[in-house]
């Protein structure tokens, strides 16, 4: 099995929602979506909507997609 730190790059990313914790980066890209107000937020792992401001934290991220 593929561990996060043996992914190549790009298939995973760092997130600031958990300190910068290595995750998919289709997770990254829903939780924008979610930071954005597209998707709602019973869409996402509860550990994603933790921190106060989440939506900031997600919209200023270097791995925000616009």
């Amino acid at each position: 099995m593929l561990k996060y730190k043996d992914a190549p790059l790009g298939d995973y990313v760092k997130c600031p929602l958990l300190d910068n914790e290595i995750i998919p980066s289709k997770d990254c890209f829903l939780m924008s979506t979610v930071a954005e107000g597209i998707t709602p937020k019973i869409c996402v792992e509860k550990k994603f909507l933790q921190k106060k401001d989440f939506e900031v934290i997600c919209m200023n991220c270097e791995n925000h997609r616009e």
